[in-house]
This record gives structure tokens, sequence and C-alpha cells, in this order.
């Protein structure tokens, strides 16, 4: 990931999701957020975007977000107004409104936008820099501000049908890369745990990226052998139907954890960290016969 899409990809990481439950505003945070980390064309997927249904105002505020961050290309965080800019356009693109966080307190960055919060402004972050907008968005940019070059009678359409660039859904099957597979296994995880109705669906998803991590030679090879086994365990639970089985849980919990270690360790201490569940992963078959 670029340095905007890594502080970007942190503002989400900070966003309290676990309060989305399993529906579909969970769905869409999830979508949404895969497919901002993957992107290789920044200003396209922020077009393509702010023409996704119900996703304007957020597109406006990570162009927004981004044009300041090309002016300072030392910094490596957001700034409490971009934060602030961020985080409402995310709430109102997953239809949430003010209330769905009152429980979070009057320090909370999702307080609303005219509550008098200590240290912070209440003034709409990027209401101050002009009128200059893109008609329809109650959200105004700076009067110099780069624009996304969308004619303004466009009508949104829903984010299933923005394009072959914006899918949202199944963009984060058949990647090799670590961070989203590393994502996709924690949704896996939860999916189980609660029983969610896409518990198949992400199987199959994570299925696929354990496919183009094996085809992918320029992956580490202790990560190669981990998706590897673990395509050999889902493989086994997906013939055998034992998603709803407690001791897939516990195994999946047990092979979730080392990856999630591995993922956010410094590349040149990661050696050996994965081997702690090669043995669980290769003899996983005792367990159900």
């Amino acid at each position: 990931m670029t340095r905007i899409q890594t502080i970007v990809d942190t503002l989400f990481e900070q966003f309290p999701s676990n309060d989305l439950g399993g529906g579909p505003e969970r769905f869409q945070f999830d979508r949404l957020r895969e497919v901002l980390a993957a992107a290789d064309d920044w200003p396209s997927t922020l077009r393509r975007l702010h023409q996704a249904e119900g996703c304007d105002e957020l597109a406006l505020s990570l162009l927004w977000m981004t044009d300041r961050l090309e002016q300072d290309a030392a910094r490596t965080f957001a700034t409490t107004d971009e934060e602030d800019a961020f985080q409402r356009s995310l709430r109102r693109s997953l239809g949430l409104s003010e209330a769905a966080f009152s429980g979070f307190g009057a320090e909370s960055a999702f307080a609303a936008p005219n509550a008098e919060t200590p240290g912070a402004s209440s003034e709409e972050p990027m209401a101050a820099f002009g009128a200059a907008s893109i008609e329809g968005s109650s959200v105004t940019m700076p009067d110099d501000a780069p624009t996304l070059d969308v004619p303004a009678s466009e009508e949104t359409v829903p984010i299933e049908e923005s394009g072959p660039a914006m899918p949202m859904g199944d963009d984060d099957a058949g990647t090799s890369d670590p961070e989203i597979y590393g994502r996709l296994l924690e949704r896996f995880l939860e999916a189980v745990q609660s029983g969610a109705d896409d518990r198949n669906e992400l199987l199959t998803r994570l299925r696929a990226n354990n496919r183009a991590v094996q085809a992918d030679a320029s992956m580490p090879e202790e990560y190669q052998r981990y998706a590897t086994l673990l395509d050999d365990f889902l493989g086994y639970i997906e013939d055998h139907q034992l998603l709803d089985d407690v001791r897939v849980m516990n195994l999946v919990t047990n092979l979730q954890e080392p990856f999630g270690q591995w993922l956010s360790t410094d590349e040149a201490s990661r050696v050996g960290i994965l081997d702690q569940c090669v043995e669980m992963q290769r003899d996983f078959r005792a367990m159900f016969e």
C-alpha cells in the first residue's frame, strides 16, 4: 500500500467496526476497506467510489485528505479534522445515524458534528474552504482542490453496479496480498464464531486466496506453506459440512492468531512464527476421525 492508503487503512482500523455486528453495514465496511487498500490507481478508485450509491461524500473526504497529504509528503498520519471528516462520511456511506454511536461519549470522534468536544472544532472541517463542491453533495471542498471530474448530472449507481474496477464484493478473492488475506481470515473466523450467513461465501473466497498464494512465487515460503495447509483443512470441512462444528471454531481460532502475529511483525523477525501451527494444520484430521 502507498503512504496515503496506509493512513486511510489506519482510519478504518480505528473505526469501531465490532459494533456494526455481522449485517450489511459490516459487509459494506469491509468491502470499502479492502478495495481501497488494494487500489492500484487511487484517483480512478475515488472517481468510481464517488459514483457508487451513497459513497459520494466519502470519496470527497478522501480526495480532500489526499490533496493535503500530497502537499505534506513527510506526514504519516491523518489530522484531527481529516479523521473527523472521514469518519462522518464513512458513517453516512454505511447508512448510520449520529445516534448509532451515541454511546461513545463526548470525546469520541463519532460525536455529532455540532457537539462541543474539548479541543475540537464544531465546524465541518471541509466547509471552511469555500463553496466549490460537486453538485448534489453536502460536503464542500477547498476552492483550489482537485476535482473528481464526475459529471454533475450523472446518476449514482448501486455499489455492486459501479463497474468492474469497484466490485467491492469478490475483489479480495484470488489475491495473494498478505494484508487482505489476514483481514479475510479474521472475517471468516468471526463468521464461524457467530454462525453468520456469509461464512460459506467467506470460506470460498479464502480458498481462492489460498490458491493465489500458492501460485505466487514472490510470497514468503512460510506464507505459502501456511496457505497450502489451511486450504487442505478448509477443503476437508467443506466436503464434510463441518462449518458449524465447535472443533472447527477452536481450530480456526488457533490458526488465525499466529497468522495475525506474523502479519504484524517486522518482516525480518517473522521467521518461525507460523511454525507453531504447522503441526496442528497437518494433524487436524485426527480431531474428526
